[in-house]
């Protein structure tokens, strides 16, 4: 969804690609995230957007294309990053040619009106897996809101590498440091490359247990996971071949996400007396549940669907038979 990509050539807005893939994540009950509305990084922008030298005219080209994007997928989508790799570090052609960080805050407002329903997120790398842009991160988000710009979330790229892979501890210290802006966090981006599917198995474990256990992480997203269409390449796979098969860190995710970070009770608290009632207290994963009874003869006394909430702390739940 990226402006390059999908508005080449001024005013002829491409949505083919982005629609197609929307409407089959849809069909399937997938939710999404847009990535992304704006990028100020020069390159990332088609080439008559880096051409535009007058500040009212990027201002306006810019309002204009938040104005296409979210008017075609208004309501389509759970999370928009805004305007992506902000920090002052990055070049930022937007603002440069405005000549003011307004621009920056009048997306967000602008973004806010036409999806109203959507989550807008700050977006930026290289701020949890390594240590020197982590503070700026948590100072920018600060500055957005004293300026009262509303800000949903912290999207936090991850892009592994052998250069210095920082252990769970570390990870936690800056994540801890991010989350002193007060904004639930996303891992946006998360890739790991090495020849060694085990090696990359382990790594991206310690890396998923980490956020899994940082109170404000809400959501972990991996950037690519097929072999054959991979941006890193084979050697960031979770999966391999035509018929995706998982591979080692393939199958550590599986795991995760669907053993051991699920609560699947088996309970017998044997006979019933009538007019009597039984107790049980289990500590479970936040998420939906299915509650099911059962007669001794396996058969379906009553069932209750409940969800347990991050804000509720605890549930009750009763159970008639």
């Amino acid at each position: 969804m990226k402006w390059r990509q999908t508005e080449w050539n001024e005013g002829v807005l491409t949505w083919e690609k982005a629609e197609n893939a929307l409407d089959i994540l849809e069909a399937n009950g997938k939710k999404t995230r847009g990535h992304t509305i704006l990028w100020g990084k020069a390159s990332s922008n088609p080439n008559w957007v880096q051409s535009i030298t007058d500040p009212t005219q990027m201002y306006n080209k810019c309002m204009k294309r938040i104005d296409d994007l979210l008017g075609k997928f208004n309501g389509r989508l759970e999370h928009w990053d805004v305007n992506n790799e902000m920090l002052p570090v990055n070049n930022n052609l937007y603002s440069s040619v405005y000549g003011s960080v307004q621009i920056r805050y009048d997306m967000f407002t602008r973004a806010r009106q036409q999806d109203p329903n959507a989550k807008l997120f700050l977006n930026d790398f290289a701020v949890v897996n390594k240590g020197t842009r982590t503070n700026l991160y948590a100072k920018q988000a600060l500055e957005f809101l004293a300026a009262g710009v509303q800000v949903d979330g912290m999207g936090c790229q991850n892009h592994l590498s052998d250069d210095g892979n920082p252990q769970g501890g570390i990870l936690l210290n800056r994540l801890n440091r991010i989350a002193t802006a007060g904004l639930p966090i996303f891992v946006t981006e998360l890739d790991y490359v090495n020849p060694d599917h085990n090696v990359r198995a382990q790594v991206l474990e310690d890396a998923l247990l980490a956020y899994f256990s940082h109170s404000s992480v809400e959501g972990v997203l991996f950037w690519g996971y097929w072999d054959q269409r991979h941006w890193r390449g084979e050697h960031a796979a979770l999966v391999n071949g035509p018929n995706m098969t998982p591979n080692a860190a393939g199958l550590m995710w599986e795991r995760l996400f669907h053993t051991d970070w699920r609560s699947n009770l088996d309970v017998n608290i044997g006979a019933v007396s009538s007019g009597t009632s039984e107790t049980l207290s289990e500590r479970v994963f936040y998420g939906d549940y299915k509650i099911t009874a059962l007669s001794g003869t396996g058969a379906v006394l009553t069932q209750q669907t409940v969800s347990m909430a991050k804000s509720a702390g605890s549930l009750s739940v009763s159970l008639a038979i």
